[in-house]
């Protein structure tokens, strides 16, 4: 599922796809589906995910994050506009 949607999320930035657009906020509540789907409502896991993404600076060099920043930044307005977060 997340292979699937970090396609449609690459598409949508190579198309320059509003984030606020109908379609930036379904991929934005798919991004939340899922994260909520891995956390199953662990609200430990949630604030170690959230910590482990703000901290990307101390990321080992041979870790490599599964999108690009262009979808990072994309998902993250998108998921702003539509007032998601997962906390």
């Amino acid at each position: 599922d997340w292979a699937v949607l970090l396609a449609d999320c690459e598409q949508a930035v190579k198309e320059k796809v509003d984030p606020k657009s109908e379609r930036g906020q379904q991929l934005a509540h798919r991004w939340i589906g899922l994260l909520a789907a891995f956390t199953g409502g662990n609200q430990q896991v949630k604030q170690g995910l959230n910590k482990f993404y703000a901290d990307q600076a101390n990321w080992p060099s041979t870790f490599k994050r599964p999108w690009s920043d262009e979808v990072d930044a994309f998902i993250r307005e998108a998921k702003a506009a539509a007032n998601l977060r997962c906390e």
